[in-house]
């Protein structure tokens, strides 16, 4: 296991970057999901955090708004929030990503008069029309950050974030390829603290700490008497330990579709549009948030992620695939569903796992995820 201050910061909510950028008066705005712009916000001179349920230990504030067939991760991050944990707060962006998170920027106003809030609306298919309707979206939220916090947010800015977010995508993808080899340098478990602590503070800050990550990561001993090289898809993951159970009898993960974790660097258009213009900011930034969304909100886009699924599992040599769903995760729900009967026709193991947000049954999970190891032999 990597033991190093930033790997650390997956552990803590309000971490030290965060911290030290409020006292020197720094504004933290919080993003649910992996397709919001917060190209934005850093361009604004802000530190995006994407919002977690780290620490949430009940949903004794959340169940007095949200029934219990609402998503456990949800439910966490409000009760968070209620009792309240990100105080360290400026902002929110939400979008209508699911119905569960759409539902928070309501709540977040009305139970919390919590302000300035941000809406998001995309589309759920790919199209042209969708690709004019995200870009027109992200110009009117970029309008609104900057009066909201009068600051101007100018071209030149948004090109510069968008070079040092294309350095983090690149030394990103770096660390996840250590994974992929026929001797892995770093667990799915240390690969997930990564990720969490990279989406939790500006990514200047976090292009300094992966490149000295990496040298370290890559004088790591290799993993060696491996049981099974597996990936892991589907719903919201920013809890290590749960990487780690799955780990935990000699499988070890080296490839991930979740949108902490690869998907939040992935390069690949799903859907390609040609006359894009590299010289706006603001396509790039469409693309990214839209035509290359792995997320199965995206109606039309179940082949592009079946797809990405089937290239990681040649890559990296996959002997099984996990499909994890946090209870009440609809899209995950279907999609894990499709890609289920795709993978096991094709003769690849899978192993599908509905779960809650709280890591509370570790046990049955260590059985079954045995018993998979078992099966592929």
């Amino acid at each position: 296991m990597l033991k190093t201050e930033f790997i650390k910061f997956a552990k803590e909510l309000q971490n030290p970057h965060v911290t030290a950028w409020k006292a020197k008066g720094g504004k933290v705005v919080g993003f649910f999901c992996t397709d919001m712009p917060e190209e934005a916000i850093h361009a604004a001179g802000m530190l995006p955090f994407r919002m977690r349920g780290t620490g949430n230990q009940d949903y004794t504030l959340s169940d007095a708004i949200l029934s219990r067939f609402n998503c456990t991760f949800v439910r966490s991050a409000l009760n968070l929030a209620m009792g309240g944990r990100y105080s360290f707060l400026d902002g929110l962006v939400v979008g209508n990503t699911c119905d569960h998170i759409r539902r928070m920027y309501d709540i977040f106003g009305k139970k919390l008069a919590f302000e300035p809030r941000f809406f998001l609306s995309f589309p759920h298919v790919f199209s042209e029309e969708g690709r004019a309707w995200v870009k027109s979206e992200i110009e009117r939220f970029i309008q609104q950050l900057s009066k909201a916090y009068d600051t101007p947010i100018t071209t030149e800015a948004l090109k510069d974030t968008i070079a040092i977010y294309r350095t983090n995508a690149h030394l990103m993808k770096k660390i996840y390829n250590l994974r992929q080899g026929s001797e892995p340098r770093i667990s799915g478990t240390d690969f997930i603290r990564i990720a969490v602590a990279n989406s939790s503070v500006r990514k200047d800050y976090a292009n300094e700490q992966l490149n000295k990550l990496l040298p370290i990561i890559e004088a790591e001993p290799p993993f060696t008497n491996v049981r099974a090289r597996l990936m892991v898809a589907g719903s919201f993951v920013d809890n290590p330990d749960f990487i780690e159970v799955l780990e935990h009898a000699g499988g070890i993960v080296v490839a991930d579709s979740l949108c902490i974790g690869a998907r939040s660097f992935w390069g690949a258009d799903l859907w390609n549009d040609d006359r894009a213009s590299p010289a706006d900011p603001l396509d790039e930034l469409e693309k990214r948030c839209y035509e290359r969304s792995l997320c199965p909100r995206m109606m039309g886009g179940h082949s592009g992620r079946l797809k990405y699924i089937q290239d990681q599992i040649r890559e990296a040599h996959v002997d099984g695939v996990i499909l994890e769903r946090i209870e009440f995760c609809d899209l995950h729900g279907c999609s894990n569903m499709m890609l289920q009967h795709v993978l096991e026709d094709a003769g690849v193991p899978v192993l599908s796992l509905d779960r809650e947000y709280f890591l509370g049954d570790t046990g049955r999970f260590k059985t079954r995820v045995e018993a998979f190891l078992e099966k592929i032999g």
